[in-house]
């Protein structure tokens, strides 16, 4: 009997989660901060949720770097999910 792949493992022919794909700053922040591709290549589209999963920001792009404002949320805890071609980064973002 095979053994059944663990959910949190992404299969080699999908997108991979790249570390130090982009650079957020400044983090901790007052809720304006810019993502930047540390590679150059464009960032094709982020996502930000806060802690309890809602998107709180969308954004779609062909730029290197993008400025994001969400100084209308929450103080707290958030996520961002960046594409930078295909390649999938989770990070974290402090709002103060």
């Amino acid at each position: 009997m095979a053994n059944p792949e663990p959910a949190n493992v992404i299969p080699p022919e999908t997108n991979s989660i790249v570390q130090n794909d982009v650079t957020i700053y400044p983090n901790p922040g007052s809720g304006q901060f810019k993502i930047v591709s540390n590679s150059g290549e464009e960032i094709n589209s982020i996502t930000v949720f806060d802690i309890a999963g809602r998107i709180v920001y969308e954004a779609t792009t062909s730029s290197s770097e993008i400025d994001v404002d969400i100084t209308t949320e929450n103080k707290g805890i958030y996520f961002i999910r960046s594409n930078v071609n295909g390649n999938i980064k989770i990070s974290k973002y402090i709002n103060q």
